[in-house]
């Protein structure tokens, strides 16, 4: 399956366009549905330069962020999408543009919120990047 989008209105954190897709799988010869799920997307390039840092659809972006646990604080880790949303907003009406997932995956509804309101997210699965955690010593 290909699929084209002539001309779309590019993702960005000042303007995050979304586009919807509809998937639909279909026992044959009837066309008897077995599957289907709708997701939204935003298109996007993004590239890494020595000279101009991130670049986001060819414009030089400076990340201003932090870190955010997968958790909503007294509300647990239960994922609350009206609570999800509301974080996302509360940041990017502080300056956020970008935000780093802590320890442990967030929620599929707050990547969602980040799409919906434009917020750049690197998503860690994990606080280590090579090998296991050091151990401490008291």
């Amino acid at each position: 399956m290909i699929c084209k989008l002539k001309n779309p209105l590019l993702w960005a954190p000042e303007s995050p366009e979304l586009y919807s897709v509809k998937i639909s799988v279909l026992q044959q010869p009837r066309g008897v549905l077995i599957d289907e799920i709708e997701e939204l997307f935003g298109v996007r390039t993004v590239h890494l330069s020595a000279e101009q840092g991130f670049l986001l659809n060819g414009k030089s972006v400076k990340l201003r962020g932090g870190c955010v646990h997968h958790d909503n604080g007294p509300l647990g880790s239960v994922a609350i999408t009206r609570a999800e949303i509301r974080r996302v907003e509360i940041l990017k009406a502080n300056g956020y543009n970008a935000v780093r997932t802590s320890h442990n995956p967030v929620s599929a509804e707050f990547l969602q919120a980040c799409d919906r309101i434009g917020m750049l997210v690197m998503d860690e699965a994990f606080d280590c990047w090579e090998g296991a955690r050091p151990t401490l010593r008291l």
